[in-house]
């Protein structure tokens, strides 16, 4: 069952990558753009290992993977790229900040 949502998952996930792969954002969101295109990479390796693990050991917990290299590794990213807009962007409003943290939270928990 875990394997079958994985794929399903992946399949909608690499599609999006596929898509972020084809974008070619301005030149001053280039950092923010890659940052969040390997977060996404990290976030569909990260859920094959959790998959197939869960797959082998129905106990398993989401929360005994909380230090997967990959899952940090996407966190990081997602982080990072909130930084590089902020950086890129230091005067946006409060609502813009706001969203752009939302989106790519809702991203960490794909």
């Amino acid at each position: 069952e875990y394997t079958d949502i994985y794929y399903f998952y992946a399949e909608r996930q690499n599609e999006i990558i596929r898509r972020l792969r084809d974008l070619y954002p301005p030149e001053r969101l280039q950092v923010f753009h890659d940052y969040v295109l390997d977060a996404s990479v990290s976030q569909v390796a990260f859920y094959e290992d959790y998959a197939r693990r869960k797959a082998d050991d129905a106990s398993l917990e989401f929360n005994q993977l909380l230090d997967h290299p990959k899952l940090k590794d996407c966190d990081k990213k997602l982080w990072a790229a909130f930084y590089e807009f902020a950086r890129v962007y230091p005067d946006r409003d409060a609502r813009t900040n706001s969203a752009i943290e939302q989106r790519l939270c809702w991203m960490d928990l794909i």
